[in-house]
């Protein structure tokens, strides 16, 4: 693959390019800095063609001119399609989930002038309309341009837990304590654990579980299942996921059976 192009510092009608910001499916993508004082992020080769402002020319343009808005077809237009379409017919895939469940589009919103004025531009191709409330309405105060990864973390079907008396997505907690999200959420669904325990166990550092035999002997229960010719991950199922008695997982009844976990 060729190196991109180094497009740092060179201006593209009204953005100057700052850094590489990622990649998309469409090539490089930049991170502009606008002559508003807005950051916009857009592909490498748009850049002084189809893209040069972060979309503020294109309002003052159609401001200037005799059109209602001029913005048809734009991104932020066809968002604000869709938007009603989810919220208005009942023949759209995603009406049951939009209004279907009673989310509606507040009536200034109707008006797609009123929309981008409340909203402007999209801040980049990565951006699409984001409810803060995920059960509340599209109105002002409950939308903003989000990214795919912001909006993944409001989905009603995300995993929400208390932490330090707030109320956060499991995703964004792993994430901030650098902890995969994947092995939490297993625990969590699964296993049923407590969601401090979840969140604090080290993964391969279980604690061992530790019997006293019958005679006396106190030995893991790896060893006890070998001497009494058991199944071990049987045995640990058990114990570790129905909560049985050590005594009783194991088929005998011991003076101090003793469980770390």
């Amino acid at each position: 693959m060729p190196a991109p192009i180094n497009r740092a510092g060179k201006r593209f009608g009204r953005l100057i390019a700052v850094s590489i910001a990622g990649r998309s499916g469409q090539g490089v993508l930049w991170l502009c800095r606008c002559d508003c004082g807005k950051n916009h992020i857009a592909v490498s080769n748009q850049l002084g063609k189809s893209i040069n402002s972060c979309g503020c020319l294109r309002l003052e343009n159609a401001a200037a001119s005799n059109r209602t808005h001029g913005l048809t077809g734009s991104p932020e237009y066809r968002s604000w399609n869709h938007m009603k379409q989810r919220c208005l017919n009942p023949r759209n895939d995603r009406f049951s989930s939009y209004g279907g469940r009673g989310i509606y589009v507040c009536t200034a919103w109707m008006n797609f002038e009123n929309f981008i004025r409340d909203m402007g531009p999209r801040p980049s191709m990565l951006h699409s309309i984001e409810r803060k409330d995920n059960d509340g309405p599209y109105t002002p105060g409950n939308c903003i341009w989000g990214t795919r990864a912001e909006q993944a973390a409001n989905k009603r079907k995300t995993v929400r837990v208390y932490n330090g008396g707030d109320t956060a997505s499991l995703m964004s907690i792993c994430r901030a304590r650098n902890i995969r999200y994947s092995t939490v959420q297993m625990r969590i669904s699964r296993g049923r654990w407590p969601i401090e325990r979840a969140f604090n166990e080290r993964i391969g550092n279980h604690n061992p579980i530790v019997i006293d035999m019958p005679n006396g002997d106190s030995v893991r229960l790896s060893e006890a299942c070998r001497t009494l010719n058991l199944d071990y991950n049987t045995i640990r199922q058990r114990i570790r996921k129905l909560g049985w008695p050590i005594s009783k997982a194991l088929g005998f009844s011991s003076r101090t059976d003793t469980l770390s976990v």
